[in-house]
């Protein structure tokens, strides 16, 4: 990729935070130390620097940074709406596309998940955890137009107020893009090796809900939540909600929304067997995060794929 000086890389040699952002980072050390990793690859922040520049984005976080901070913050909206449309306008590079293209080739078909992954390091503990773009679409076509919204997600209305507060507006923050088969979850969730609201480490936390665990962070469903003790991994408490819907992937490999069959909806998402695996392997985790750890997770044919992985912050 003559534009960047650079190749796409596979999941596992993403480890550079530098190039490739945090979430990759976080992702390539749990390939290399053997975790079950969905297969993917990486393009690195300097293909959005590259597209930055040809879609004059600098002239226009000028024109942004030239707002008084007296102004109403609504006055910045249509300054960032310019800048993700002349992100989303400007056609990518070819060359980025011809390796894209390969690299879909390579891992075969399928549906995939497209995430960003930023550069900055308060980006996978801070504040600004959950600001930017994930997608989820059935092939090539449609995860180019994904890399471009996951570049623009960096100049969403509260992802830059949100760097303003942390002190980041004038950092150089860029976004590497993440692609991975997307797993068809039969469960997903999230599990938090300590207490997340008192750090307590002896307490081992489960969430999970059927489908993709976007249904959670979108505020469709409410999680089952399951406690567990450390030593031992015996389940201590079980809070089971009604969960009417879920997220599938359909025959054309795209993400919709159905209905869990009502005898099903009430019932416990994970198995006791379920949950004590999913901890365990989170708690295997912990070497990578120096700590407890806040572990994504998706279940599908009877294997537990991580998604994610970082460091536990008490209280969020």
């Amino acid at each position: 990729m003559a534009a960047t000086g650079m190749s796409v890389a596979p999941i596992r040699e993403a480890g550079d935070p530098g190039l490739y952002g945090t979430k990759a980072q976080s992702l390539a050390e749990l390939s290399v130390a053997g975790f079950p990793v969905p297969e993917g690859f990486c393009i690195p922040a300097d293909a959005y620097r590259e597209h930055a520049e040809r879609a004059g984005v600098a002239s226009l976080v000028a024109i942004l940074r030239g707002v008084p901070e007296s102004a109403p913050a609504v006055t910045l909206t249509p300054i960032l709406q310019r800048i993700r449309s002349s992100v989303i306008h400007t056609p990518l590079d070819a060359e980025l596309v011809e390796e894209v293209r390969a690299r879909f080739d390579e891992m075969g078909t399928g549906p995939v998940s497209v995430r960003s992954s930023v550069t900055a390091p308060d980006m996978v503990t801070g504040p600004l955890v959950g600001r930017h773009g994930t997608y989820f679409v059935p092939g090539f076509h449609e995860a180019l137009h994904a890399i471009t919204h996951c570049w623009t997600s960096l100049w969403g209305d509260l992802s830059w107020r949100d760097r303003e507060t942390a002190g980041l507006a004038d950092a150089d923050v860029a976004v590497a893009v993440v692609l991975q088969h997307l797993v068809p979850a039969h469960s997903s969730g999230v599990v938090f090796t300590a207490d997340p609201a008192t750090g307590d480490r002896d307490r081992i936390v489960v969430e999970s809900c059927y489908g993709l665990g976007e249904a959670i962070v979108a505020g469709k469903v409410k999680p089952d939540r399951f406690s567990l003790k450390r030593d031992g991994l015996t389940v201590t408490a079980t809070d089971v909600q009604t969960k009417p819907v879920h997220l599938v992937i359909d025959e054309s490999g795209r993400v919709v929304q159905r209905m869990v069959p009502p005898d099903q909806a009430a019932a416990a998402s994970l198995t006791p067997y379920e949950v004590r695996e999913v901890a365990a392997l989170a708690l295997n985790v912990e070497s990578l995060t120096h700590g407890p750890a806040c572990v994504e997770w998706a279940r599908a044919s009877g294997t537990t794929w991580l998604l994610q992985a970082r460091p536990l912050i008490v209280g969020r």
